[in-house]
């Protein structure tokens, strides 16, 4: 979360695309968020420096004990000051001198309903973000449902490792090189091996290169959420979720039921995880808002167009966008840890003769190898690939 002492800022982008002018004191960014703000200079500053202030926002560990954030610390300053400053740097590290109950402070792109009732803040969320440009592409959001030209996939993020149920496992060699025997190259995903609901959570089983064949020129909605298992308190987290390749338009976002000291009580309703305890592959539990009947999402006024947003923990978001890039391409948890423990998948959009061809010569062996066996490494030391 930042914040910055005395100062109000206006978001004006994300995501590299501008947004109607939000206007905030605090401001969660998730990783791999990108946010550009003009910052509202004082006429009259009593100082010449004023903190910048970022803190972490995990304030309970998994048993629920309070951790204290972590904080960093930058100056804003103003090098024309000519006052004599009597004032000492002082941060407002707990925000108790700018926000009280009061004069309550907002903060923007919370990814979760409301803060507890000890801080003085007001929550708006990507949801409430305003595009400025024109929505070119009028049938994304159509809730009339779809007869053709349409794709919808649901993908749950549990654990801190799974989409699905899978754990993406990368292909041993470029997928568009090897598209004649991508087997070889990359394992498949089986459900046989993997069921949905295994309980076998780091089965190599489900290990596999997971992936979903998108047809170029569809539009694409995919439900993103967060529960079951591994998106409830104690032991989920908020995912931010990004793609490459694409920019998708934010549709809905929503949150879980919380209990009277603002933990989750029970996950958001409208994806029916009832009598499982992973909640793969499910679906809404109205079964009328498939196919893009989802309602609403006409009041939106624009959209904003992202590559990034965080899935609330218990709760879920939609998002819509038409395939138009052809490729191989990577959507992954942007918290590190979690991409590499397999939070990820791939979309190929497109066939391979839709493929923008490579270059004459560019590698297609990258990743083409076998390691030794760690026997050998450990007597000889690490040999020189090729």
């Amino acid at each position: 979360m930042l914040t910055i002492d005395d100062h109000k800022f206006t978001v004006v982008s994300a995501d590299g695309y501008p947004i109607k002018s939000a206007e905030t004191v605090l401001m969660v960014i998730n990783p791999g968020e990108r946010y550009d703000i003009l910052i509202h200079g004082l006429e009259n500053p009593k100082r010449q420096s004023f903190s910048i202030i970022i803190e972490t926002m995990e304030h309970f560990n998994k048993t629920g004990s309070i951790i204290e954030p972590f904080f960093g610390a930058a100056k804003l300053f103003y090098e024309d000051f000519n006052g004599n400053s009597i004032e000492k740097l002082n941060p407002d590290w707990y925000h108790s001198r700018r926000c009280s109950p009061q004069n309550r402070c907002l903060v923007l792109n919370c990814p979760f309903k409301q803060f507890p009732k000890e801080y003085n803040f007001d929550c708006k969320y990507a949801i409430n973000f305003e595009s400025i440009e024109n929505l070119e592409d009028s049938e994304i959001l159509s809730s009339n449902g779809f007869e053709s030209g349409y794709e919808e996939y649901f993908i749950n993020m549990h654990y801190d490792s799974h989409m699905n149920g899978w754990m993406y496992q990368m292909p041993r060699g470029i997928p568009y090189f090897h598209k004649q025997n991508l087997q070889e190259f990359a394992k498949p995903c089986n459900r046989e091996t993997c069921p949905p609901e295994s309980d076998a959570r780091f089965d190599d089983s489900c290990f596999c290169f997971y992936h979903l064949n998108i047809t170029l020129g569809n539009i694409i909605q995919l439900v993103i959420y967060n529960m079951g298992y591994g998106g409830g308190y104690t032991n989920g987290y908020a995912h931010p979720f990004h793609i490459h390749g694409a920019h998708y338009y934010l549709l809905k976002m929503e949150f879980p039921e919380y209990n009277s000291t603002n933990f989750v009580k029970q996950p958001n309703q409208d994806i029916d995880c009832q009598q499982t305890l992973h909640c793969n592959e499910k679906s809404f539990r109205n079964s009328s808002w498939l196919n893009g009947r989802i309602p609403d999402i006409e009041n939106l006024k624009n959209p904003t167009f992202r590559d990034t947003v965080a899935v609330p923990m218990g709760g879920y978001v939609v998002i819509r966008f038409r395939a138009t890039n052809p490729g191989w391409w990577f959507a992954h948890c942007h918290l590190m840890l979690h991409q590499m423990a397999g939070m990820a998948f791939a979309l190929k959009v497109g066939e391979h003769h839709q493929m923008p061809i490579p270059p004459s010569g560019f590698p297609n062996s990258c990743g083409d190898f076998d390691a030794p066996p760690l026997d050998s490494r450990l007597k000889t030391g690490y040999p020189d690939f090729v």
